[in-house]
């Protein structure tokens, strides 16, 4: 029997939380797939770096 390719999905968008920098931040990984692999660290460090800068806003 022959296996069928598997179709690979878009990836969407995450959903909204209602934080404009959470939100942006989010679509920005999620995005990250289009990326060459050599700049997914870059995306990854400024995410992080954009989630941790808002929950020290919320201390």
């Amino acid at each position: 029997m022959e296996r069928e390719t598997p179709v690979t999905a878009e990836p969407s968008l995450p959903p909204e939380t209602g934080d404009a920098v959470v939100d942006a931040a989010l679509r920005e990984l999620a995005r990250v797939h289009e990326l060459p692999l050599e700049e997914h660290p870059a995306v990854v460090d400024a995410v992080q770096a954009a989630l941790a800068d808002r929950l020290a806003e919320n201390d």
